[in-house]
């Protein structure tokens, strides 16, 4: 055979490769067994009721008070207003 035609007859092969092979491990991976999966949201919103552990304490939200005149922020007053929170652990929920 000639250089020109084992060169063509080569891309040829490389091309008809199948995708998969070209997948980075991980994705193979997902592909092949994750993405049928049944995948189920265990997260929570964060609010003063979203589970802890009771060994840290509950989370409190309260308004944010202006440390000059000891008030809470209001849009009536001061064009807006927001909101502290106190969480006892960064671990919270799931």
């Amino acid at each position: 055979m000639r250089p020109p035609l084992l060169l063509a007859l080569a891309l040829l092969l490389v091309s008809a490769a199948p995708a998969a092979a070209k997948q980075p491990p991980l994705w193979r991976v997902y592909n092949d067994s994750l993405k049928g999966a049944k995948y189920i949201d265990m997260t929570h919103t964060i609010t003063p009721s979203i589970p802890v552990w009771s060994g840290f304490g509950p989370s409190t939200f309260s308004p944010t008070v202006n440390p000059a005149t000891g008030q809470p922020y209001t849009y009536a007053k001061d064009g807006f207003e927001a909101t502290r929170y106190l969480l006892q652990t960064d671990q919270l929920g799931t």
